[in-house]
């Protein structure tokens, strides 16, 4: 979206990436959908557990492992 509005990431950084890893930046971008902002969720580490990349598939949240972006729609 070109809107000139701004675009928030919240972004937690693991060296694995879990299923808590996941919930913990999914729940501050929600924190701040609900105070009016855009916010994405996004997780990054070296390597990804399989409960991490489902969750994050489910909740939509955006995944950088190994330096590649993984991005997933809910």
């Amino acid at each position: 979206m070109r809107d000139g509005q701004p675009l928030y990431f919240v972004m937690e950084v693991s060296k694995t990436v879990g299923a808590n890893d996941v919930m913990r930046p999914n729940r501050r971008a929600e924190i701040g959908r609900q105070a009016g902002l855009r916010a994405v969720a996004a997780i990054a580490g070296e390597d990804r557990l399989p409960e991490g990349a489902e969750l994050a598939a489910e909740e939509g949240v955006l995944v950088i492992t190994d330096g590649t972006m993984r991005t997933s729609s809910r």
